[in-house]
């Protein structure tokens, strides 16, 4: 889903918004596995996000046990008040998670040192993969084929 002020989504400028204002984020995932709910049962969902959306996955793993795995790239330790650490302590041993980061990020010049960080500070099922090159988020998905064919199977 595109969260409110990204994409093709309403609710103003994400760029011009305040912490307060991207915490609510969570909640635009929630309104999308309600809507999935509804539609079709609670199936074990699988979330997968970049930057702050890879918090918000995070977040969204730590109060929804249904949800197995999750695929977070360039996570950071608090990006704009949605704090990761927090949500790690969260998950239980039946989660899975793959935490993926760039030595090259240039919007998160430690992004590869918070990777080990959040993976270090889980205790579920979990993998890392830290690349030399890939830039920040989903970049690492287009500059990497491996790397991509690594997430796909980790999501299979």
């Amino acid at each position: 889903i595109d969260f409110r002020g990204h994409g093709e989504s309403e609710g103003g400028d994400y760029k011009k918004f305040k912490n307060e204002d991207h915490q609510k984020y969570f909640l635009d995932s929630r309104a999308g596995f309600n809507y999935l709910e509804e539609r079709y049962g609670h199936p074990n969902f699988l979330v997968g996000g970049a930057s702050i959306g890879a918090n918000i996955a995070l977040q969204c793993m730590a109060h929804d046990v249904h949800i197995k795995k999750g695929l977070i790239l360039s996570a950071g330790l608090d990006y704009h008040g949605v704090k990761a650490l927090n949500f790690v302590e969260n998950l239980t041993e039946d989660q899975n998670i793959l935490f993926a980061a760039a030595k090259d990020d240039m919007r998160t010049s430690q992004a590869a040192d918070m990777a080990f960080e959040l993976y270090n500070s889980t205790s579920c099922e979990r993998q890392k993969v830290i690349l030399e090159y890939g830039g920040h988020g989903t970049e690492m998905l287009d500059t990497d084929a491996d790397f991509f064919a690594k997430a796909a199977d980790f999501l299979t």
